[in-house]
């Protein structure tokens, strides 16, 4: 190592070269990531990003919470251990490519993640009643804990109550109410009128056993949204905006929630005025009708004389005049190439296939495959569980991206050539 750098540095003709091909590796380099990441500052003097402000968003989030809050409810009612849920605010297939934006652009995204799921369901589930087993309690009945009751009396353990149209203890027999629980000491006039009362001591038999819990169900969900509206797994805390350059997170199961412009309003404004605050939806949106063109013009010009003397004595003069011009133009309305660049791929999504192609920017593949059950007079009971050929799914799917991938170069790059 040490020879090849001494031969390095010594031949001044190679140290030259190689200075040179690095500094033009690393111009190259700064060019193509200011075209890949910037190319609407790269190519135009003044441009202007469309943005949503936090305003306009919040105003957008508020019309479209109860929608959301509904379909997250209902996802998490049928979910299963395990999964993620994500409701995403996307942008409709009508209305905004009219503004240069591509449909499905994710504007805000709610998300969940599968310990959060299972936290809301366990939190939003009916709780489990007492129950006498083998006991078929009349309707409207119901089993209190003792103490702290208010028909308690000493040594209970727990009472039963069974509203009744005729008053008196005897009168729940005739009320066809039935018998108490089997070892229950009862019916006795409760302390509420037309009430059935049967209590149980320590040493009676039968005790009630808690029941399980009812499983949550998108109303129960929601109700507990109501109840904690601002808690750590409340819609409005998993909430957040994502927008141009940003990218969603995944989730096993998403749901896509389309608006149209008028659903999110927007405002344009010069790229170099854009909040901190605010959702960006489009780096090369177009200038707003009106905008003034102003320009500046410096001239300056230059004058040389010349004098030549004749041979007869006379002299002759002549003057050059050079004049140099500087013109800088402000505001304009002249297209970036992220602009054009925007234009020419939303006429190919508009456009047969390729719109098709497109379409592959919003599908979610499944990570659990669903099992199929059906049932056969002459042959009985069958059931399919498509994980156990979850690699056939996988090779589907590299079919497919290959082919669209294919599909697009032809289209874009071929044509009909």
């Amino acid at each position: 190592m040490a020879h090849v750098l001494s031969r390095l540095f010594l031949d001044r003709g190679a140290l030259r070269a190689t200075l040179a091909l690095s500094s033009y590796a690393t111009v190259l380099y700064c060019v193509a990531v200011a075209l890949c990441l910037w190319p609407q500052l790269t190519f135009a003097a003044t441009g202007y990003s469309r943005i949503m402000t936090a305003t306009q968003f919040h105003t957008m989030m508020l019309a479209r919470q109860a929608a959301q809050a509904g379909a997250a409810a209902q996802a998490i009612a049928l979910a299963n251990p395990g999964t993620s849920i994500a409701v995403r605010t996307i942008t409709a297939a009508t209305g905004w490519p009219g503004l240069a934006i591509a449909a499905g652009l994710v504007l805000a995204q709610m998300h969940l993640d599968a310990q959060q799921v299972q936290d809301i369901k366990a939190a939003s589930a009916t709780p489990g009643a007492p129950d006498i087993e083998g006991y078929p309690e009349p309707g409207g009945a119901e089993i209190r804990q003792c103490p702290g009751a208010p028909e308690c009396m000493t040594n209970w353990v727990e009472y039963l109550t069974v509203p009744t149209p005729t008053p008196g203890g005897i009168g729940c027999k005739l009320a066809m109410v039935g018998d108490p629980p089997a070892g229950w000491n009862g019916w006795y006039s409760a302390q509420a009128p037309q009430t059935c009362l049967a209590f149980r001591y320590p040493w009676n038999p039968n005790p009630s056993q808690q029941s399980e819990p009812q499983p949550a169900t998108a109303q129960d969900i929601q109700d507990y949204w109501n109840e904690n509206p601002t808690g750590p797994n409340s819609p409005a805390s998993n909430t957040s905006p994502v927008g141009s350059g940003q990218s969603a997170t995944d989730a096993s199961t998403v749901i896509n929630d389309p608006v149209t412009p008028s659903d999110a309003p927007t405002t344009v404004v010069p790229s170099n005025q854009v909040p901190d605050d605010s959702v960006m939806i489009d780096p090369n949106a177009t200038p707003p009708a009106g905008t003034q063109t102003t320009s500046t013009t410096t001239q300056q010009t230059t004058t040389t004389t010349t004098t030549t003397t004749n041979p007869d004595g006379s002299t002759t003069t002549q003057d050059d005049s050079s004049t140099t011009v500087q013109c800088s133009t402000g505001d304009h309305e002249l297209r970036s190439f992220g602009a054009i660049l925007e234009e020419h791929m939303t006429a190919w999504r508009g456009s047969g296939i390729a719109g098709q192609l497109a379409l592959l920017q919003s599908l979610t593949w499944p990570s659990d495959l669903p099992t199929i059950t059906w049932t056969s007079m002459q042959f009985g009971t069958f059931a399919v569980n498509f994980n156990d050929w979850s690699t056939m799914f996988l090779a589907l799917r590299a079919i497919v991206i290959a082919g669209a991938g294919f599909a697009a170069y032809r289209i874009i790059f071929v044509g009909n050539g």
